[in-house]
């Protein structure tokens, strides 16, 4: 079965600290737009500010991390 969105493989820590995604997240969403791909990743985070929906291994609701600037390009 495959799973929606873009895995997380590896994150730089300090970004990992300042917005709580870890490797293993997938973000499903971007601003509301579908991510299956880094292709949509990319093109849907070309805004200066972002809203993700991510989903975690072990969560079992999505939850919202909003990106700023430099954040969004990793």
């Amino acid at each position: 079965m495959k799973k929606n969105g873009l895995l997380i493989a590896s994150l730089d820590q300090e970004l990992a600290r300042k917005t709580g995604l870890e490797p293993g997240d997938r973000i499903v969403h971007v601003d509301g737009q579908p991510v299956e791909d880094e292709l949509d990743y990319r093109f849907h985070t070309a805004e200066d500010r972002v809203a993700l929906e991510v989903h975690g291994l072990h969560a079992k609701a999505g939850r919202l991390v909003t990106l700023k600037d430099d954040e969004t390009r990793g």
